[in-house]
């Protein structure tokens, strides 16, 4: 009963102090708040936006029982929640019916056909390529696939529903119509839906049976043939296994709602590449953040207190006592801080769900969920760390000498080199922790050697503060009385630095996270094969029978198209290319083909098995393998470009000296490449391949039989087709070439307007032509709330910046006063105190840069060593990208906005306070 009382005793002294002192107490509870805030803000929505199984099952399958999927004649093998697989040994594909269909499953069930794919429309500035889906959404086996905004359901062939970005894709409403870009049907608009799962896609919802079903040998309108299924009982794994053995791969709601069942003889799913768990240590730095706020919060209001402490000490009070009073402030403003942010970061995230899910995650959320035990864990680490930063102050309060407390007479304290020495201990600790736990994928590990590494640069704050204020003698004199200010009480400035260096490194590291996986995304795909917004307007051959002669448009044909590309897109230049075919009077697919010589192949790619754990390792550390790890991510498809040498110029983007060797090399009868494998002692070797029986071979060069040609390779990056060889060499080698379209040379990027104009304009020319602009390969972002704790982050880095400065000004409010009272200036004391509050901020900025950018390396090298023994390759994070544009953010907007409040809030009349 006496320590209660005694307890009741401290909270109601520290009751009566945050009344007195309002400001400063609101300074604190906004300084452990605002990362309480943040975090509960990023928690609760990764809690909202983290769809449960039973929410997955009702996006993919409505409210059917499973969907399958029917393309193989033969056993297949999947993975248990999505169409990965195929089959097994020899099989035939294979386009089934409805009944068929109904006949493989067990007796009793319904189907609903769920069929997609891609159509050409009429835009509201063209034409353009817009996904089609066929599915009844109102049946009750459909509900919850899309949801419905307004108007109905499509109930007859010739009507169809919208999403709202294909509504504006489209330049039409309820009751509007929608035509197929060649005019030959049109449909009536009677629905706007969402597709809860794709918010950003433009699909065309129409009835089943728009189409006709799709056959094996055509299946160019629709082709994505899907059904959701209705069965007798739930389909478990093993009826799913069934179902393969005819064919039929299958995705069961019995199985998405249990998903770590036992899936024997299942495809391993296709999960993330990212073995080494990034939020753990983003996790473990956050917390960490929401200590090094709290510390400044009570370490700079230590010795205002210290007076009061001393009349308490003076009038009988025991240092246990003091010790408690000062533990109250911790637990007192440590509990209103975790509710004001909890409760401000859960209304914001209600706020802002809508806006999330249109710009950061593009899907709805399955429904609004607060994460209990995320915000319980985060209130206890908010009071938590309230009570540990108030531990030094209060074991302080009990050691302070009462009579030099009482007179306010308190000697600089001295540096202890011990400290110094600990902390640069913990720092390289840290470092070496960080690096083992990433070498052998232990994110725990890697999480706590973060943390301690920045522990130790905490630790070395005084030092450096201590270094810097030697470095002011000669400085100007606000700027030294700031630093000299800085080395005495080197307590209050390091807390305050520690705030500063926590929110900091927290962004920085997130930062860095993010634009270095976005760069290891881009760089796994190949550069373009033309530069950036380039168009291509050349024949389609897609849609050829492969035994047919391909129909070539006719040769009054050119002029009109090169006249629709000039005026429908932003044109430099539009330039005329060709293409190889096998006989000049017709044309049938045929074309050259670079040789790989056999030394240079990688070996592993060849094998058909599994390969070992061994032979995974040599297949990684095989130079020849390294090329394979990037992909094919191109807008424009020219692999091989033949064109006059003169002409080269204006197709590709090339250095003079590059353009000059380049033409004599094709003027000498050579081919240019882009990879340099293809290269042997100046020479490529070409092979003429799909050269039909009926071709005659008196010409050139019989079916696959080597030609070798001088080769030049471009420079490595360089956006050009993979060959480039002239109409001179395609006749050396024994074939022919012909016109091919196009090659526009634009100044911008076309916008979607003008790329649907293009279409709707080269529609109008005799012949049937692709138009394909290069764009930039997007990143893959795999996780969406890596983007939400990245703004949170810098969002924490301004907020605290500013609040820890503003509890270090209203400190430092005395010394101004005295200033004042002595003749100096309102200027002086605002330069003085703007000096101070930019030391805190910059040296803060600086050392959390140094600390995030060291924590998230040590993340991407243990992602890192986990690609280095995969296989198929993954692309290491290599180089490490550092985002500028977010350090220089640190560097001067944080030092900016902490000194811009200083200059602001800062009187320029100061009542003179009270000395003692």
């Amino acid at each position: 009963m006496k320590i209660v009382s005694n307890w009741r005793s401290a909270l109601r002294i520290a009751w009566r102090e945050t009344r007195r002192a309002k400001g400063r107490s609101a300074l604190v509870v906004a300084l452990i708040g605002l990362p309480v805030l943040g975090l509960s803000f990023a928690a609760v929505a990764y809690d909202t936006f983290k769809l449960r199984p039973a929410e997955i099952a009702e996006r993919r399958l409505g409210a059917a029982d499973a969907l399958v999927h029917w393309e193989w004649e033969g056993p297949v093998r999947q993975a248990p929640t999505e169409f990965a697989g195929g089959p097994v040994g020899e099989a035939l594909p294979f386009a089934p019916t409805a009944e068929q269909l109904v006949a493989a499953l067990p007796p009793g069930s319904r189907v609903l056909l769920d069929r997609r794919g891609e159509q050409t429309f009429r835009t509201a500035h063209g034409r353009g390529t817009l996904h089609a889906r066929e599915l009844a959404y109102a049946d009750p086996m459909a509900r919850g696939i899309l949801r419905p905004l307004s108007g109905r359901a499509p109930a007859s062939t010739d009507e169809v529903a919208l999403t709202p970005v294909a509504r504006e894709r489209l330049g039409v409403g309820l009751g509007g119509t929608v035509t197929l870009a060649d005019g030959s049907r049109t449909w009536r608009v009677v629905g706007l839906v969402e597709d809860p799962s794709q918010l950003k896609i433009a699909q065309v919802i129409m009835a089943p049976g728009t189409y006709p079903p799709p056959t094996v040998k055509d299946r160019s309108a629709m082709y994505q043939l899907h059904w959701l299924v209705d069965t007798p009982t739930p389909l478990t794994w093993s009826a799913v296994r069934a179902l393969n053995a005819k064919g039929i791969m299958a995705i069961s709601r019995e199985v998405l709602l249990h998903p770590e069942g036992p899936f024997e003889g299942a495809v391993e799913e296709q999960r993330s590449d990212d073995s080494f768990s990034v939020l753990t240590a983003v996790g473990g730095s956050l917390v960490l953040e929401v200590v090094l706020l709290a510390g400044p919060a009570f370490a700079m209001g230590a010795r205002r207190r210290r007076r009061d402490l001393a009349l308490v000490a003076a009038t009988g009070g025991t240092p246990r006592q003091l010790r408690r009073i000062v533990l109250a402030d911790g637990v007192l403003l440590g509990a209103a801080a975790a509710g004001t942010g909890l409760v401000i970061g859960t209304i914001a995230a209600w706020f802002s769900t809508g806006l999330l899910a249109g710009l950061v995650y593009s899907t709805r959320p399955g429904a609004f969920r607060l994460y209990p035990a995320a915000l319980a864990g985060l209130a206890f680490v908010a009071v938590a760390s309230g009570v540990l930063a108030a531990l030094v102050p209060a074991w302080m309060a009990g050691r302070v000498p009462v009579t030099a407390a009482l007179s306010g007479r308190f000697a600089p304290s001295r540096l202890r080199h011990r400290w110094t020495v600990l902390g640069v201990l913990m720092a390289g600790g840290g470092v070496a922790l960080a690096t083992l736990g990433a070498r052998s994928e232990n994110s725990n590990a890697t999480m706590f050697g973060l943390v301690l590494g920045q522990l130790g640069l905490v630790l070395c704050t005084p030092a450096l503060v201590a270094l810097i204020a030697r470095l002011g003698s000669r400085l100007w004199l606000p700027v030294r009385i700031a630093l000299r200010d800085a080395g005495r009480n080197r307590s209050a400035t390091a807390s305050a630095i520690s705030a500063v260096l926590g929110a900091v490194a927290v962004s920085a590291m997130i930062a860095t996270l993010v634009a270095s996986t976005d760069s290891r995304s881009m760089k796994s795909t190949s550069p373009g094969m033309l530069p950036i917004g380039y168009a291509t307007a050349l024949v389609d051959t897609s849609g050829s029978d492969p035994d047919s002669p391909i129909v070539l448009p006719p040769p009054e044909a050119a002029p009109a198209l090169e006249r629709a590309l000039r005026d429908s897109l932003p044109a430099a230049d539009v330039v005329p290319v060709r293409t190889i075919t096998c006989v000049p009077a017709e044309s049938t697919k045929c074309g050259v083909s670079v040789d790989i010589p056999q030394d240079r192949r990688c070996p592993y790619w060849e094998r058909t098995g599994p390969l070992s754990k061994a032979e995974q390792k040599a297949a990684r550390r095989d130079e020849r393998c390294a090329v394979e790890v990037n992909s094919f991510g191109n807008s424009v498809y020219l692999y091989n470009l033949v064109i006059e040498p003169e002409l080269l110029n204006r197709v590709l983007k090339l250095d003079r000296a590059t353009v000059e060797k380049a033409v004599q090399v094709l003027n000498a009868g050579g081919v240019l490449v882009r990879d340099d494998r293809y290269v042997v002692d100046g020479h490529v070797t070409l092979r003429v391949h799909g050269l039909p029986d009926a071709v005659p071979t008196e010409r050139g060069q019989p079916e696959g039989k080597p030609v070798r040609v001088p080769a030049m390779v471009f420079p490595e990056g360089a956006e050009v087709p993979t060959l480039v060889m002239t109409p001179a060499t395609v006749t050396a080698v024994g074939l022919w070439s012909r016109p091919n379209g196009f090659v526009v040379a634009t100044t911008r990027m076309p916008s979607q307007a003008e790329r649907d104009r293009v279409l709707d304009a080269v529609a109008r020319v005799p012949g049937s032509y692709r138009i394909d602009v290069e764009r930039l390969p997007q990143p893959e972002r795999g996780n969406p709330f890596l983007l939400v704790i990245a703004v949170v982050a810098g969002f924490i880095a301004l907020g605290a910046a500013a609040i820890a400065t503003g509890l270090a000004a209203s400190e430092s409010r005395a010394d101004l006063s005295t200033l004042g009272a002595v003749g100096a200036s309102p200027i002086v004391r605002t330069l003085l105190s703007a000096s101070r509050m930019g030391l805190i901020a910059g040296l803060g900025s600086v050392l959390g840069i140094v600390a995030g950018v060291a924590a998230a390396i040590a993340v991407i090298n243990g992602n890192n060593h986990a690609y280095a023994e995969s296989w198929p390759p993954q692309p290491f994070v290599i180089p490490i990208v550092i985002p500028w544009s977010n350090v220089a953010i640190s560097l001067v907007a944080v030092p900016a906005v902490a000194i811009g409040l200083a200059v602001l809030f800062t009187r320029a009349r100061l009542p003179i306070e009270r000395r003692q």
